[in-house]
């Protein structure tokens, strides 16, 4: 069977109180072939998501006013069908991550630091991309390894 790729690159919302984490992560999903965009803190990104309807959410667990787990919930409500990710090096958002599977949200949680390789190969896997760029080509030379 012919697979057919999809005109319209898959959407990423990401979320982080720190800009240049969102800065970097919107960096690296551009290069690899995704439509990205960031909000600084949970409330601009649950404004943005409404508006701009992402395939995608890659969010920070701990952020002034809600955490990262909350956002996943309502964006669940605004954009039904969104796949989460949370992003976390607490111990904390491990537990909650769980919790909220338990709800029937279906979260993955991606512990902090993460490679730009295997957060694409993660984020690849559930859009069915073929990569720009290959896991080697991301390690070889860069300043993430």
């Amino acid at each position: 069977m012919k697979k057919y790729r999809a005109i319209r690159r898959p959407r990423v919302l990401v979320i982080d109180d720190d800009l240049v984490i969102a800065a970097t992560l919107m960096i690296i999903l551009e290069r690899a072939g995704f439509e990205a965009i960031s909000a600084k803190g949970s409330f601009p990104g649950l404004h943005l998501a409404w508006s701009w309807r992402p395939d995608i959410l890659l969010t920070d667990f701990d952020m002034p006013g809600l955490n990262g787990i909350d956002v996943t919930r309502r964006i669940c409500a605004i954009v039904p069908g969104c796949r989460l990710f949370l992003l976390s090096g607490h111990s904390e958002a491990g537990r909650m991550a769980a919790e909220a599977r338990r709800e029937g949200y279906e979260v993955e949680l991606l512990n902090k630091p993460i490679h730009p390789a295997d957060l694409l190969a993660r984020l690849r896997r559930i859009v069915d991309m073929e990569p720009l760029h290959s896991p080697q080509e991301w390690r070889q030379g860069d300043p993430w390894s």
